[in-house]
């Protein structure tokens, strides 16, 4: 908590809290679908090339026989090099030669230092498609191609000076920005939120009124730790917006995870008013307001249940009842001051019905009342995580060891094991891989952790150990670790490359 909650924001708070209708749940819009347009493939419209001769290689590109196709543009290229169609076409083979030699190349990050195992060709498809705009700069669809296969192959430089140098050629498309949003969303869904935020500032700087790209933009740069420019970013944006109840939410939600329980409960409250999120954006809100006066909360929660009780409620389309929540809320600060056990477990509520914000409020809350809770210590650490907090996460958690080992008795059910190995994960992230290891190895059964174990080995570089460890998780791993070990292990330092 930053600073005590000012009189004046309480009754601007309270007053937009009172007059929230029960409402049903309304999701935020889905983001942009992708372009219809296809990026620079094989089936691309034709341009100089024969009509003939492209719908032919076409045809042979999507029977699988590539190498009949290579062998045809290579030969068309010698005699004719600045046939475009024809070498988009070669970059499309490289292109698919490169995706296929690894599974779920779009879904996996890699570690420093690693390449995807189909980079060299790639690599190739890229260099077809640079030579390809050196003879045609104006094919749009060349150049989103080339956009796309810098973000597949991972280069972030080439990534960026792409991007840059389309919106500088194609200034007026008003397709162009949504496309190139849509081609840097697998860097979120695999959140590497720093690469994110660098390829999408281009975008950012062109279309700084542009929701979706905006909060994109602002919510990788806090969760990339460059949070003060992340809060700024989100800030401006609801200046621009400040009646768009995503981006208030949103706003909100950032500013809980900041500590700033103050400026989360005016922008949740705001939120609400608009029907954010189906009532969440009205618990965020008192749950902020808990953190910082119980009695004010439980004003507001009584306030709202009474303007809502001679309404006709309709169906929610949300996974849970907001009224049904705010009688528990209304349940928990009841007895002030509330049972420590009772917010914490109201917490959990929160995070279950997908309020982090409201959650991480309310651990604050239980913890302030019992700070020896190592269950909420864990929860509020979990929470951390997932907003790539890990310093605070690890500092949680050590707390919620501490706290089990000294008060066993006060624990609600979690185990010493699951916060070494949760602590572990959290170390692990922070690069503090001898620390890791400790905590994997005071946990009551070391050989079930097996892969996180390999994983903290191989950073520190012991390849004999780390190679051991993971052919113990090919033979008695989970699935998806025993797959992620196996592939580990066909792949440099363990066997060298080509």
């Amino acid at each position: 908590m930053k600073q005590p909650f000012p009189a004046t924001q309480l009754v601007v708070l309270a007053a937009v809290l009172l007059v929230i209708p029960h409402t049903r749940a309304e999701q935020p819009p889905a983001p942009p679908a992708p372009a219809a347009r296809p990026p620079a493939t094989a089936s691309s419209p034709g341009g100089p090339s024969e009509p003939a001769q492209m719908d032919r290689l076409r045809a042979l590109y999507f029977e699988g026989k590539l190498e009949e196709v290579e062998k045809e543009c290579l030969k068309e290229l010698q005699a004719n090099p600045g046939e475009v169609d024809i070498r988009v076409t070669l970059a499309n083979v490289y292109r698919k030669r490169g995706v296929d030699a690894d599974a779920d190349w779009e879904g996996r990050s890699l570690d420093p230092g690693q390449q995807l195992p189909g980079a060299a060709s790639l690599a190739r498809a890229v260099e077809e498609l640079k030579t390809a705009l050196q003879a045609a700069p104006e094919r749009r669809d060349v150049w989103f191609g080339l956009c796309q296969m810098e973000r597949e192959r991972r280069d972030i430089t080439g990534l960026v000076s792409c991007t840059e140098s389309a919106l500088q050629r194609f200034p007026e498309d008003p397709d162009l920005g949504p496309d190139l949003l849509s081609n840097l969303r697998p860097l979120v869904e695999r959140s590497e939120f720093a690469d994110a935020a660098s390829a999408l500032e281009p975008l950012a700087k062109k279309y700084p009124k542009s929701r979706e790209t905006m909060l994109t933009y602002a919510r990788s740069l806090y969760l990339s730790g460059r949070r003060a420019e992340g809060l700024d970013a989100i800030a401006k944006l609801s200046e621009i917006l400040p009646e768009d109840p995503e981006v208030l939410y949103q706003r909100a939600d950032l500013s809980a995870f900041d500590g700033d329980f103050v400026q989360a409960g005016i922008y949740f409250a705001r939120a609400s008013r608009l029907r954010a999120r189906g009532g969440l954006g009205l618990l965020g809100a008192v749950a902020s307001m808990h953190v910082l006066d119980p009695p004010a909360a439980l004003q507001m929660i009584r306030s709202t249940l009474n303007n809502w009780k001679n309404e006709r409620v309709r169906a929610a389309d949300a996974a849970f009842s907001v009224q049904a929540t705010m009688r528990k809320f209304d349940g928990v600060l009841a007895a002030l001051p509330p049972s420590a056990q009772d917010t914490f477990l109201f917490a959990q509520e929160l995070d279950q019905i997908g309020s982090p914000a409201g959650a991480l409020a309310e651990t604050v809350a239980a913890l302030k009342l019992d700070p020896q809770i190592a269950d909420a210590r864990v929860l509020q650490g979990g929470l951390y995580a997932r907003m790539e907090r890990h310093d605070e996460a690890a500092a949680a958690l050590t707390l919620a060891l501490k706290a089990l080992d000294e008060n066993p008795d006060r624990s609600f059910g979690v185990t010493r094991d699951e916060i070494l190995l949760a602590l572990g994960r959290e170390q692990y992230r922070l690069g503090k891989y001898e620390d890791a290891l400790a905590a994997f190895r005071k946990t009551s059964r070391p050989g079930e952790h097996a892969w996180d174990t390999a994983l903290a080995t191989e950073r520190l570089g012991r390849r004999e150990e780390a190679a051991r460890l993971l052919r113990k998780v090919v033979e008695s791993g989970s699935p998806s670790e025993a797959e992620q070990a196996r592939r580990r292990l066909a792949a440099p330092p363990y066997k060298p490359a080509p």
